[in-house]
């Protein structure tokens, strides 16, 4: 996990390269969760860009997910028995996005790939778009160096050594959020870039979605 320091545009002091251990297995979204997913569970839709359901939801806080969460057991539960619905933690996010990668992205380190795999500040127009328009990785993930970036489960935790299930634990302060998204440069889209802050601010730029384990 994290980057090599000969890795163009990492930030070495916050993504130190350690080695990481996960011990249970996960289903992971293979798109962001959509805006109509979200009304259907919270009747309500407070995202920014509105212009199609297949949109993915953004403008919600951590807080706001955890009570999607919480709502989607309530209505779905009887159909995942034995199945925990989570937001992915750090660990298990960048491992799902690296799709069994160990260069910048998913699909390698040619930068001149990166528009066929994400919406970032060259090809957006400064907004979100539909889920799965790109090339998806080799896991069949999209969009996950870029569109809107993700909310993951854990606080903000110091890399450096290694580490077997890291989970950061709840922060009031700094939830991390992971991925690319519309208005990042390449660089900010690679596997291992990562960023912080505040659960109770939400943002146009920030989704999520979930796993089952």
């Amino acid at each position: 996990m994290g980057s090599p320091e000969s890795e163009h545009g990492a930030a070495i002091t916050s993504e130190e390269q350690h080695e990481v251990t996960l011990t249970r297995g996960f289903w992971i979204m293979s798109t962001e969760v959509i805006q109509d997913q979200w009304n259907a569970v919270m009747a309500n839709n407070p995202a920014r860009f509105k212009e199609s359901g297949q949109l993915p939801i953004h403008d919600v806080s951590y807080d706001d997910c955890t009570a999607f969460l919480t709502s989607f057991k309530e209505k779905f539960g009887a159909h995942l028995t034995g199945w925990n619905v989570l937001l992915p933690t750090e660990a298990e996010w960048e491992y799902a996005c690296r799709g069994g990668s160990t260069e910048k992205w998913c699909f390698g380190s040619d930068e001149s790939l990166i528009q066929d795999y994400a919406w970032l500040d060259s090809n957006s127009d400064e907004k979100p778009h539909v889920v799965s328009q790109k090339k998806p990785s080799a896991w069949g993930l999209f969009d996950m160096h870029g569109n809107v970036a993700e909310w993951c489960k854990d606080g903000k935790r110091q890399y450096g050594k290694a580490v077997t299930d890291p989970d950061g634990g709840r922060s009031r302060f700094e939830v991390i959020v992971r991925g690319g998204h519309y208005r990042n440069p390449s660089h900010n889209t690679r596997s291992a870039s990562r960023s912080w802050t505040d659960p109770k601010s939400g943002a146009p730029t920030i989704g999520f979605r979930i796993i089952l384990k």
